[in-house]
């Protein structure tokens, strides 16, 4: 009995050293390793103290019995269901205490990725980025095949890092993310929005209200046709003001992005420029029409439109063009 207490007590010892024992910021370093280690480990010690529970069939009368012992069968079908419970638990313990480091230590920055690469054993991004004490910081990021090629070389992602452990870093990937670990609540810019800006005097307004409802925009002055520019770099939009003409730019090809919520906020969609005064179509004609709303006070219009081919660099430095194409929605007051 006290052969089999002390298997027990192994396996429990063992448990709390994976569990608890080990840093978060060394668990991180290789938490599948560690995962199937300490699960391993317990449950051999908990499969031999079953079998050492399990009655034998020893006895001179029950020979035959024993030929047929159970104990081996019984000690396998522990170690097993041992085994899968314990990779589970320490998998998702090591999820819980790095997802409790970085709500408890965790700092928003922007990094860059500065290298990455897909193979077989997985996929990799290298991200580097300033901590607080203007350090630089080097992390290893992993994601899935498929997730890889969304990513290239110089783009900017922004991050939550532990302070504590800066190699503890977590992408913030969507609006999710970013709601999850920062406690801020975001989401996309809708149609209110737009008009709400009609309200709104200075560039300083303008920008303080868009960062309320999604993160990290920046201003830019456009000289060339005296214009505001309000651009999001990580969701891929942008706000052009000019005079009374806002156009919100989509990097993505939907002219029916705004559809519903338009015809929600009692715009009617025009078929033809029939409804429109000439001032409205003397418009029409310098912008290329694909859908036109119309309300007593705004006119909207959304159309797609070819841009400028981005330049990337991939893993190996070479750089290429991808075509873009985005869905640009103008509203104008009348």
């Amino acid at each position: 009995m006290m052969k089999t207490l002390s298997f027990i007590g192994g396996a429990i010892l063992i448990f709390l050293l994976f569990a608890f024992g080990i840093p978060v910021v060394t668990y991180e370093g290789a938490p599948i390793f560690f995962s199937i280690l300490g699960a391993l480990v317990c449950s051999i010690l908990l499969a031999i103290a079953v079998g050492k529970i399990v009655p034998k069939p020893n006895n001179s009368e029950y020979k035959e019995q024993a030929q047929q012992d159970p104990t081996g069968c019984w000690m396998a079908v522990a170690g097993v269901v041992f085994f899968i419970g314990f990779c589970w638990y320490f998998i998702a313990n090591g999820n819980s205490r790095r997802e409790d480091e970085l709500k408890q230590f965790g700092t928003y920055t922007v990094a860059t990725i500065s290298d990455g690469s897909s193979g077989g054993s997985g996929s990799i991004l290298t991200l580097k980025f300033l901590n607080k004490k203007d350090e630089k910081c080097t992390v290893n990021f992993d994601i899935s095949g498929r997730d890889f090629g969304k990513f290239y070389k110089d783009q900017q992602l922004p991050i939550i890092y532990s302070e504590k452990n800066p190699s503890i870093i977590q992408p913030l990937f969507d609006d999710k993310d970013y709601a999850k670990y920062t406690g801020t609540k975001v989401r996309d810019i809708a149609i209110k929005d737009l008009q709400h800006l009609y309200t709104l005097k200075t560039q300083k307004e303008i920008t303080a209200y868009l960062n309320s409802v999604n993160h990290e925009w920046k201003y830019d002055y456009l000289q060339q046709d005296s214009s505001d520019l309000y651009l999001n770099e990580f969701k891929a939009i942008g706000i052009k003001i000019k005079g009374e003409r806002i156009s919100y730019i989509l990097d993505e090809a939907n002219v029916n992005v705004f559809d519903s919520q338009l015809k929600d906020a009692g715009f009617e969609e025009l078929e033809t420029g029939e409804k429109l005064s000439p001032k409205e179509q003397l418009i029409m004609q310098t912008m290329r029409r694909e859908h036109i709303f119309i309300t007593h006070n705004y006119m909207a219009v959304i159309r797609n439109e070819q841009m400028e081919p981005m330049e990337r660099k991939n893993s190996d430095d070479i750089t290429f063009k991808v075509p873009r194409q985005v869905t640009v929605i103008t509203l104008l007051k009348k």
